[in-house]
């Protein structure tokens, strides 16, 4: 079953920009998440002409993990 993903994908985007500005630039970590994200984007991911949808169920609870684990490396960058 298709549900919209969008404000899950702009949740993460926001987390994702967030780190990354956080974070020194080219850093292991950040390189890391990136890779992440375009792996589950490509996989998980799928846009059509309206709005970008998960096209698997169990992806939700993929990128909620990896949106948990970004806010997580924002969290402590912060600190």
């Amino acid at each position: 079953m298709d549900f919209s993903g969008l404000e899950l994908v702009l949740a993460l985007r926001l987390l994702l920009e967030r780190f990354v500005l956080v974070s020194n630039e080219g850093s292991w970590e950040s390189n890391q998440l990136v890779l992440l994200l375009k792996i589950f984007g490509s996989r998980y991911i799928e846009c059509n002409s309206h709005h970008p949808f998960i096209r698997n169920p169990d992806a939700a609870s993929t990128l909620a993990i990896l949106a948990v684990f970004i806010h997580m490396m924002t969290f402590k960058k912060d600190a």
